[in-house]
This record gives C-alpha cells, sequence and structure tokens, in this order.
C-alpha cells in the first residue's frame, strides 16, 4: 500500500493504493473502494480494499473533500444547502 495526492477543483485530495505484492508496473484489475459521505479511507473501505488485494486486484480509497486527510470544504460542494 502507498499513499498520494490528487487534486480536485484544486483542493488535495488524500489517496491510498492497495496493491498485491509483486512488481508495482505489473497492470493489475482496479476497483475503486468508498465509503459513506462521512468515513474516511481508513474505515470500512480501507478494510474491503486490503481484502480486494489480497486477493489480486489493485484497490484504491480515498477521503472526500473535507474529510479525513483531504483538503477542502467539502460541505460547500455537496450536500443540502445550509438553507433548505
Amino acid at each position: 500500500m502507498f499513499s498520494t495526492v490528487l487534486t480536485s477543483a484544486g483542493d488535495p485530495i488524500s489517496v491510498r493504493v492497495h496493491r498485491p505484492d509483486g512488481d508495482l508496473a505489473e497492470p493489475r484489475p482496479t476497483v475503486i473502494v468508498v465509503g459513506s459521505w462521512l468515513t474516511v479511507k481508513e474505515q470500512m473501505a480501507g478494510h474491503y480494499a486490503t481484502a480486494l488485494a489480497g486477493r489480486g486486484y489493485q484497490a484504491i480509497t480515498f477521503d472526500y473533500a473535507g474529510f479525513g486527510e483531504s483538503g477542502g470544504d467539502g460541505f460547500s460542494t455537496c450536500g443540502p444547502s445550509p438553507s433548505a
């Protein structure tokens, strides 16, 4: 597993890539594993990604903008408006 940072709309998004053992350059079928909106990548998604990597898949998890290690204000870009 390794961590990296991508950007979305200028915000840094914290990403973890879970891979089976072996050559990092070897192509693998890839699954993006997401949790519910209010969780972080180390919770449920991380457990599933680890299990998938153990079965030969590359699995990617991330924190939504404004949550966990990701930057930004997730509440300003998603979810109900404050006036709702």
